[in-house]
């Protein structure tokens, strides 16, 4: 199943006016993922939603985040493990493999899956009235059946990484 799908945004007062909205408008702007907002929705969201999803599974988890050196700081390690282990839970977080396109299943196969659903529902004019609700009704929509083929795919990928030694 799904944990859930957040995003990342803010809304930020138009400082301008132009022919599509005065000045003074709220207006949705995308996020930088800086290590602060990271941690913030890691704690704040992706925790929170794993526990109640799982509440009966065994508590040792791993999550997998790219390698971009924005994402924690040392001090966010720590607040990290304070959240993640809280309530007899183990939850790791892992690194990719660097410089592995090829075995982020995110990049593989599911977000792919994700954006050829969306665009079902016609092209997205702008963030709010559009984008946000199209990738959050394709990742509802979007069958268990085929996140498992997302990671027998990925499984394939690894079995030919292997034989192939690495290259």
């Amino acid at each position: 199943g799904k944990i859930g799908l957040w995003s990342v945004t803010q809304q930020v007062m138009d400082q301008r006016g132009s022919v599509n909205r005065p000045a003074g408008t709220l207006e949705t702007k995308t996020l930088t993922l800086t290590e602060g907002v990271h941690l913030e929705f890691l704690v704040e969201h992706v925790l929170p939603a794993t526990k109640e999803k799982l509440p009966d599974r065994e508590k040792r988890i791993r999550f997998q985040q790219d390698n971009a050196p924005a994402h924690f700081t040392d001090d966010d390690n720590e607040i990290w493990a304070q959240h993640a282990r809280s309530g007899n839970w183990e939850i790791h977080l892992e690194e990719q493999p660097p410089n592995s396109p090829d075995t982020i299943i995110n990049d593989l196969v599911f977000f792919n899956s994700l954006q050829s659903s969306q665009w079902d529902h016609g092209c997205a004019t702008n963030i709010d009235q559009r984008l946000t609700a199209q990738v959050q009704r394709a990742c509802d929509e979007h069958p268990p059946e085929k996140l498992n083929k997302c990671f027998l795919t990925l499984q394939s990928v690894l079995d030919e990484i292997s034989e192939a030694k690495g290259d």
